[in-house]
């Protein structure tokens, strides 16, 4: 402060001056003289006080600072007055301007309205899957451990053991994993999705109990002894109807019975994001919910949990990370870690590595980034869509500004100021941007209930979880967006409608110079739509190219007329000998199903919804040089597979009765398979009765007996993969999908397989019955979402574009209707002014279309990696586009010019 007292004595108060003078503008102008001559006065007074600061006592030092700042404070009080004064002067005229102006305005609003409602809808889903906390917990500090290559769960269940005592950078961390089972409550049965998960699981996440209690300390020691369960708030509605007393009572799990304890509060769903639990059962009931899995509990290989944690307050998220790599350290040289797939050094501790994530659950990762993908493409694409409708609403306020060159210059030349008028002009922009913004809420709530209709089509009970409300964020979000739409489209349109030659337009005179100056910021405009609308149309089109390839991919098998059942024997507990028998009836059961060509059964299908993967060795080969294993997709599957599923078979022979697990092991390749590692073969029948191992080397090795054809395994853009397949009669796999061919996609033929397992078992519950189509086109749900999202937006910016060019060629006509008249009454013909006024439009639309190719070719490689089977830069896309974008272009010319050949020379003439 004593610095400041030996500046303000060295520049006589200048500093206190300016101060006046930028607090001043806050001020009223009719109140603004006085303010600043009583605000001198008393800062003249307080120059003594400043001179002999050091002198001062503490109360008086504080009293003269706080009175200081009072400053601040009148001018503050003054703002009513001001607002009163100017703002809502500006509000009123520019209400009115808009009311009486209502073809403009209706169509403004509707320009902003689409572009503002799609990137709020496109926001909204962004933030559901990206960004936004996890329903029901406290997401404060609350962090993800994932590993460093994305891939995956990260922990097992002693790993997370040490890394819960070990560290000291968590307050608490949780572990959880996501399950499947079978809910029994009288008539009402069914399969829901839960989670097993430690004891301090809710008390990490910070979830609140509706009702009842969370788990207990001792309900996370003892294997199997408290078999408890705390349920989601949606669950106890929908599947218990919300009973009050339902704490404490005995429900039906996988054939166990479970005291509810709790009921977690309303909106909370669990951490397994994109998918919704209703159930968490303890850590330790693992062996209850999963008998015929191996216990896991004390396999420190396998890494199936998640893990979720809360930092202490003031430690950072670059300690936490340092913190789990010397825990990771200390785990490796303790327990080390086989690297399965022979990795590099470095790609191994990569992949060994913890990290942390924002607290939204980490079974995610895949689908996040995914997600991440396509969300950012449609922002960006939904962007291009809005700056489309600013140039266009841009457009019109041009034209509209020259409708208002006489008013404008009368207040020039009474004395108002230009930025007075800007000020003016811009707040008409703003109010327009505000009701789009309210319109556009309105179309990006319409548009959120579309994208809830057409999501992810996961089979039951899994579900994709994406709440697209519109909250405080989105809501934050659109008028923040409003704000800035007004500006851009507003600010040029208003610095051009001030800058008249005001004598000529007090006169009502054109112009000339300043007519070729805003009519060609209005051309810039219009090439600049037309540039962004192909950009999007490019796009559109080599998604919608990349559809119709996948679509057109050979699956390798037959999807009509396949139904295909899903059913988990595990979850009701069967034992070995019973499940095997309740296969074999019901293949025998459900063969003979009137409608039923054929019928078999496997532990999964190619193009799924899970696979397999294993090591395989070949006899007599030794191993890749490389020393990487032989990986190969593994199947297993009943009697007539391949005849149901429509795989050709090629060579040897098919599974048989005889193939049990007391015959010889016996396997059926792929071409692939067969021709990738014994290349030097004529034929492929030379494989039949080769032999292989699968597994390590305690495993026994298997005979192969036939060659199938190919197939898509994982993905439809994959290149083909091996593929082993093994009678399921030589194993056991609780969990099996039921294929049956039948002669007609029928409800019918459904019901019927309904009939026939519960005729078996009327408590097992049928986790999916869906079509072999169906399956297969989740594989293609991404392609299909972005060939929609493109060709929709696409569309809209050609819509705006053409508006655009429309409305810049109809005010050409109209400013040119004299010159027009003249032309016509010298001999001009019809024909030549229609292509006068056309040659005009198509310029500007070729101008534009050159910019856009050009901008789309530097740009689509980005979006290289989503497209199958197409090119980014395909020649047919980018002849094809721009050609229909040309012809939509020369009608929204052709109008206008038709107008042009209909005025009459007289009428014309005489306008002026």
């Amino acid at each position: 402060m004593k610095l400041m007292a030996d500046l303000t004595r060295t520049t006589r108060f200048r500093f206190w001056l300016w101060l006046i003078r930028a607090i001043g503008v806050i001020v009223p102008r009719r109140l603004r003289a006085g303010w600043r001559q009583e605000w001198e006065a008393e800062l003249q007074y307080r120059e003594t006080l400043l001179a002999e600061w050091d002198n001062l006592n503490r109360k008086t030092k504080f009293d003269l600072l706080w009175h200081s700042l009072g400053a601040f404070a009148d001018a503050l009080w003054l703002q009513p007055r001001r607002m009163e004064d100017e703002m809502f002067q500006d509000l009123r005229f520019g209400a009115r301007m808009l009311r009486t102006n209502k073809g403009f305005t209706v169509v403004a609003v509707l320009s902003l309205a689409l572009g503002i409602g799609a990137n709020t809808a496109i926001f909204s889903l962004a933030d559901a899957l990206l960004w936004r906390a996890l329903p029901g917990t406290n997401n404060d500090r609350l962090f993800t451990l994932v590993r460093g290559d994305g891939s995956g769960p990260p922990v097992s269940y002693p790993d997370y053991l040490d890394y819960r005592a070990s560290n000291r950078v968590f307050a608490g961390v949780a572990a959880y994993e996501g399950i499947t089972l079978a809910f029994g409550n009288g008539d009402r049965s069914g399969v829901v999705m839960g989670e097993l998960v430690t004891g301090n699981f809710f008390e990490v996440l910070g979830v609140r109990m509706a009702q009842g209690r969370a788990f207990l300390p001792e309900e996370d020691r003892a294997p199997g002894a408290h078999p408890v369960v705390v349920i989601s708030h949606d669950f106890w509605q929908r599947g218990f109807g919300g009973d009050p007393q339902l704490v404490g009572k005995t429900v039906m799990f996988n054939n166990h019975s479970f005291t509810v304890v709790g009921v977690a509060a309303e909106g909370f769903a669990g951490a397994s994001i994109p998918m919704r639990a209703d159930v968490w059962v303890p850590m330790m009931m693992r062996a209850a919910v999963r008998p015929n899995e191996p216990p896991l509990l004390n396999d420190r290989q396998a890494a199936t949990l998640c893990a979720i944690g809360r930092l202490k307050a003031g430690v950072t998220r670059a300690q936490a990370e340092a913190e789990l790599e010397t825990i990771n350290h200390q785990l490796q040289q303790a327990y080390p870690a086989p690297n399965w797939f022979n990795l590099d050094a470095a790609t191994f501790q990569q992949s060994r590595r913890l990290t942390l994530a924002s607290g939204r659950g980490t079974l995610e990762q895949a689908t996040r980034q995914m997600a991440a993908l396509g969300t950012t493409l449609a922002m960006v694409v939904a962007v291009i869509v809005l700056l489309i409708a600013c140039a266009n609403v841009a457009n019109l306020l041009l034209a509209r500004a020259a409708t208002r060159r006489r008013e404008i210059a009368i207040r020039l030349a009474v004395g108002a100021g230009r930025l007075r008028l800007i000020r003016q002009l811009l707040t008409e922009s703003l109010l327009l941007a505000f009701i789009a913004a309210a319109a556009g809420l309105l179309l990006a709530f319409w548009i959120n209930q579309v994208l809830m209709s057409v999501q992810p089509p996961f089979p039951p009970p899994m579900e994709f979880r994406a709440d697209l409300r519109l909250d405080w964020r989105a809501l934050g979000f659109t008028l923040l967006l409003s704000i800035l739409t007004g500006m851009i489209f507003g600010l040029a349109p208003a610095w051009a409608a001030t800058r008249p030659d005001v004598v000529p337009a007090l006169k009502d005179e054109t112009g000339t110079s300043d007519g070729r100056r805003r009519f060609s910021l209005r051309n810039l405009l219009v090439v600049a739509q037309v540039a962004l609308s192909l950009v999007l149309l490019i796009g559109a089109g080599l998604f919608i190219r990349s559809l119709r390839h996948a679509q057109a991919i050979d699956t390798g098998f037959d999807t009509d007329n396949g139904l295909v059942m899903t059913l988990d024997l595990g979850l009701q507990g069967y034992s070995e000998e019973r499940g095997r028998q309740f296969s074999r009836q019901l293949v025998e059961r459900l063969a003979a199903t009137p409608g039923v060509r054929s019928f078999t059964i496997a532990d999964n299908l190619p193009l799924g919804y899970i696979g397999m993967i294993g090591q395989i060795s070949i006899e007599g080969q030794p191993p890749p040089t490389d020393g990487s294993p032989i990986m190969a997709a593994r199947q297993h599957v009943g009697l007539r597979y391949f005849e149901t599923m429509g795989i050709p078979f090629l060579r040897g022979r098919d599974f048989t009765a005889q193939d049990t697990a007391s015959s010889e092991r016996v396997v059926i390749v792929n071409e692939t398979l067969a021709r990738r590692h014994w290349p030097n073969i004529k034929d492929i029948g030379e494989v039949i009765g080769r032999r292989i191992r699968i597994g390590d080397a305690h495993m026994p090795w298997s005979t192969i007996v036939g060659v199938a054809g190919d197939c898509k395994y994982f993905w439809l853009e994959e290149e083909q993969i091996d593929v082993v397949v093994e009678p399921l009669a030589q194993t056991y796999a609780p969990s099996f999908h039921a294929l049956a061919r039948t002669t007609t996609e029928t409800p019918n033929i459904v019901a019927a397989l309904r009939r026939e397992v519960a005729a078996l078992d009327p408590k097992l519950p049928i986790q999916n019955i869906t079509t072999l189509r169906n399956q297969v086109g989740l594989r293609l749900w991404p392609a299909r979402m972005l060939a929609g999202l493109m060709t929709a937006l696409g569309v809209l910016g050609l819509l705006l574009a053409a508006i655009g060019l429309y409305g810049v060629m109809n005010y050409a006509v109209a400013r040119r209707t004299r010159e027009i008249g003249i032309r016509m009454a010298l001999g001009a013909q019809a024909r030549d002014m229609l292509k006068m006024v056309i040659g005009q439009g198509l310029r500007l639309t070729l101008a534009g279309v050159a910019i856009g190719l050009a901008v789309a070719l530097a740009v689509v490689r980005l979006v290289a990696n989503l497209l199958y089977g197409v090119s980014a830069r395909d020649p047919i896309t980018f002849v094809v586009v721009p050609l229909a974008l040309a012809a939509v272009a020369w009608l929204a010319c052709y109008v206008p010019a038709r107008r042009a050949t209909k005025v009459d020379p007289l009428v014309a003439l005489r306008r002026e």
